[in-house]
Parts: structure tokens; sequence; C-alpha cells
């Protein structure tokens, strides 16, 4: 599958999705068009960044933006905290 191709996604992620913040559905819109991912950003976050940092998915991180501009608080401090990973021998 290229870069390019979408693949369909449940019903689950999408309402989320859809019912992001004005000022992120641009940079959603663009990159589900084009697959280049947008320099969005919400306080310190962006979506490279926590593509990069905690190994979410570009859905995923649209999610996460839209988090902390609907509860900045809890969103920074549950994002701070990280999450456990499994490590393979």
């Amino acid at each position: 599958m290229s870069s390019t191709t979408r693949r369909p996604i449940s019903k689950q992620p999408l309402r989320g999705l859809v019912d992001l913040q004005s000022e992120l559905m641009p940079a959603f819109e663009s990159w589900w068009s084009t697959g280049e991912l947008p320099d969005v950003e919400v306080g310190e976050y962006s979506v490279s960044r926590l593509m990069k940092e905690l190994a979410m998915n570009p859905m995923a991180a649209f999610l996460a933006l839209d988090w902390l501009v609907q509860e900045p608080d809890e969103a920074k401090q549950t994002l701070a905290k990280g999450y456990d990973r499994i490590v393979g021998p």
C-alpha cells in the first residue's frame, strides 16, 4: 500500500475526527488528502511530535491535539506521563 493510499477506517475514531475543533479540521483534511503531515500545533505539541515521542499514528495525534484544545490541563498532564511500553528480548 503506498503512503497516499487510504484504507477504510473504523467508525469509532471517525466520530471523534468529525468533531475536531475548527482550527484543526483544515490540517486534518489536508493530511487526509495529501498524506503529508501538517505543521499544526496546540501549545507545545504537534502531530509530528506526538507521533515521534509517543508513537501515535496520525489520527491518534489529531485526536490528542483536539483533546489539548478542549481540556488542556488534563491532556497536558496525561501526555507528559507518557505510557508503558512492552520491551521484547
